[in-house]
């Protein structure tokens, strides 16, 4: 099975971010919660790619590299903003508003980055050299945001998918957070 470098994890975050404007958009007591955990769960990726993928990048396709840090500049900017807004006096109708306006942007990064960027790092490095990514990835996260993170990836999983990420984690773990995938 190839190295995924970004779709499940993106599968997840816009899970999280649809799940958390709704929720806005309906007034539910926990949506400011929800926004909370998917802004935690978008900003503690960029950092692992920062952090992992960027610095890998910078040898073999600098231009890339450079795409992604301005691009993760751009966007922590207004990650940045709209964290400010949610533990401020914003009301629900405008956080919600300026939620759907981070989804469209980062919609618009995380395509660039699965479309254009991922085959660019494919045809440049082996599955050998980006293996460590995963395993780097689950290392810089606590256990309950790994359990946060994963609770809300495994539902936009397909099957087999959620069946490679149970078999990667420990057994009590995957046993917790089946009840989160589909079927």
């Amino acid at each position: 099975m190839a190295i995924d470098l970004f779709h499940n994890v993106h599968k997840g975050i816009r899970h999280a971010l649809f799940d958390a404007a709704f929720a806005l958009g309906r007034g539910d007591d926990d949506a400011r919660e929800r926004l909370r955990n998917a802004l935690h769960f978008t900003a503690h990726h960029g950092q692992n790619e920062d952090v992992l993928v960027v610095p890998l990048l910078t040898s073999r396709l600098p231009s890339v590299a450079t795409r992604m840090r301005i691009a993760h500049e751009a966007i922590d900017g207004m990650l940045h903003r709209l964290r400010r807004d949610m533990d401020g006096d914003t009301s629900l109708t405008e956080l919600y508003a300026r939620t759907c306006a981070f989804t469209s942007r980062y919609l618009e990064h995380v395509a660039e980055e699965e479309e254009l960027i991922d085959p660019l790092i494919r045809a440049a490095y082996s599955d050998d050299e980006l293996e460590f990514i995963g395993r780097e990835s689950m290392a810089r996260t606590s256990p309950d945001d790994a359990r946060m993170m994963l609770a809300l990836m495994l539902p936009s999983l397909t099957k087999e998918d959620a069946r490679g990420y149970f078999a990667k984690l420990p057994p009590a773990l995957a046993t917790e957070l089946r009840g989160y995938a589909r079927g």
